[in-house]
């Protein structure tokens, strides 16, 4: 074996890993979690494109909260596998983005309007499980 193929099975190896190990912590998750509302009561159209009504958050996203305090620059970024993945931030200002790609590592990077202000971001894929490492940068 090449060195070339080594590091291909030790990646291969990683990843399988990882995915394992973040598939057994999103099932004690899912098992430990408050009861929410069901994203079915969202609109089919809504639901898929990461809407929906009222607090309900679809089962295919996420939401969270910029503080620009700090500063008004926000930068993350995720790995997802090797399949086509469609994507949609919310920033929580007003405006959207929708991203499509072969799978891979994205950065995503948005400026807010207001500095001293907080904004609930909502991030929704077509396929979360296609979802390996979500890494938000700056102060942790």
């Amino acid at each position: 074996m090449d060195r070339q193929q080594i590091l291909k099975q030790i990646q291969d190896q990683s990843k399988t890993a990882f995915a394992e190990a973040r598939s057994q912590a999103l099932r004690e998750a899912v098992k430990n979690a408050p009861a929410v509302p069901s994203p079915a009561v969202a609109s089919a159209s809504g639901a898929a494109a990461g809407g929906g009504s009222g607090n309900v958050l679809p089962s295919n996203c996420i939401q969270f909260v910029v503080d620009t305090t700090d500063g008004v620059d926000f930068s993350m970024s995720f790995i997802s596998t090797d399949q086509p993945i469609t994507f949609t931030i919310n920033w929580g200002d007003g405006t959207t983005h929708d991203d499509f790609g072969y799978g891979g590592y994205y950065e995503e990077h948005h400026t807010y309007p207001e500095l001293n202000k907080q904004y609930t971001v909502r991030m929704c894929w077509d396929d979360p499980t296609k979802v390996l490492e979500l890494d938000f940068w700056g102060d942790n």
